[in-house]
């Protein structure tokens, strides 16, 4: 409904990993002033158990078609699998 030029995709890993260029990103594709000098910090922060190997190859197998398409739709891959 909306053409591509319109929407931008932000992976959460990019905005944990960067959160103030995540945010520049956004800012950026809205035409909007940048937020120069804020503090990114981290809230409720957890680190969970890591996923079981058998449990992430059924994930990656159930959800493998729908991931290259959404590779395809993005133009880029989102590192999932």
């Amino acid at each position: 409904a909306f053409p591509r030029g319109q929407l931008l995709i932000v992976r959460s890993e990019d905005l944990y990993g960067d959160p103030a260029g995540a945010t520049e990103r956004v800012t950026d594709f809205l035409d909007l002033r940048p937020l120069r000098g804020d503090v990114f910090s981290t809230h409720n922060a957890t680190a969970g158990q890591p996923m079981r190997p058998q449990i992430r190859d059924m994930l990656a197998c159930e959800f493998a078609a729908d991931n290259d398409r959404l590779t395809e739709l993005l133009g880029w891959d989102p590192g999932w699998a």
